[in-house]
């Protein structure tokens, strides 16, 4: 496990109630693009559930 793992998914379904989080709440939190934040989600998804997404969607509708 990486240590970075439940902070992503925490952050993630944080936000999914709202559509994902906005491109601003991922470089403050992460330091990186939604390109780069939705590349680590993936890896950490298919570590801890075998799919590259979580168990549900997570869209990113504004940002």
């Amino acid at each position: 496990m990486h240590a970075d793992d439940d902070h992503i998914i925490t952050f993630a379904l944080r936000w999914q109630p709202y559509g994902g989080p906005r491109r601003e709440d991922i470089f403050v939190t992460f330091g990186i693009t939604p390109r780069e934040f939705d590349e680590r989600l993936r890896q950490v998804c298919m570590r801890r559930f075998g799919r590259p997404s979580m168990p549900r969607p997570i869209s990113r509708s504004h940002g």
